[in-house]
């Protein structure tokens, strides 16, 4: 986990090294080196696409959609980053060259360009189901996970956090979970 120059406290980035079958490599096997922004101001929406519950419902998670572009440019200062650490020994030997998504990016605007081509998920999406008082539009269930304005339906799992957790959100599912449950059972 990395600050970039743009975080003032914590983290914003996550390199991770990730290896597998690569037919592209000589030997088979290849190493890439992602980066994950951690505190992404882009908001993604959740709609239904029929009123039928068996219909799952369109999710766009609209990457680097910030008006202001701090995603964008936090990933950027992570590729940045990522190829200085990827660049040194030992490291260097053990990761071979630079893949063509990146290999030659060299201004912002360059890397800009690898960014937009290759943001994907981290795995993390929550608050589709946001938490928060009645009073405010945004938000979908209470503190204690009740559905504002229907009798008891409640959710209990990681859509209800207003904001994305710099962590995986396993265990915190399982504490959210484990809390509502515990509310429930004593009510």
């Amino acid at each position: 986990k990395l600050r970039s120059p743009r975080c003032r406290e914590g983290f914003d980035l996550h390199l991770y090294p990730v290896g597998g079958p690569d037919p592209d490599s000589p030997s088979g096997w290849g190493w890439r080196l992602p980066v994950a922004c951690l505190t992404p101001r882009s908001r993604g929406r959740l709609t239904l696409r029929a009123a039928d519950p068996l219909v799952g419902p369109r999710i766009d998670h609209r990457y680097l959609s910030d008006p202001a572009g701090e995603d964008r440019a936090g990933l950027v200062e992570g590729l940045r980053l990522a190829r200085r650490l990827a660049a040194r020994s030992p490291l260097r030997d053990l990761l071979g060259p630079e893949t063509a998504e990146t290999a030659g990016a060299e201004c912002e605007a360059d890397l800009a360009r690898v960014v937009d081509a290759t943001v994907s998920h981290y795995y993390h999406p929550v608050g589709t189901c946001r938490m928060g008082p009645a009073t405010d539009p945004a938000a979908v269930v209470d503190g204690r996970g009740r559905v504002h304005g229907l009798a008891n339906a409640y959710v209990a799992d990681c859509s209800i956090m207003p904001t994305v957790p710099r962590a995986n959100t396993n265990l915190p599912a399982v504490v959210v979970g484990e809390r509502i449950a515990g509310w429930l059972l004593a009510s």
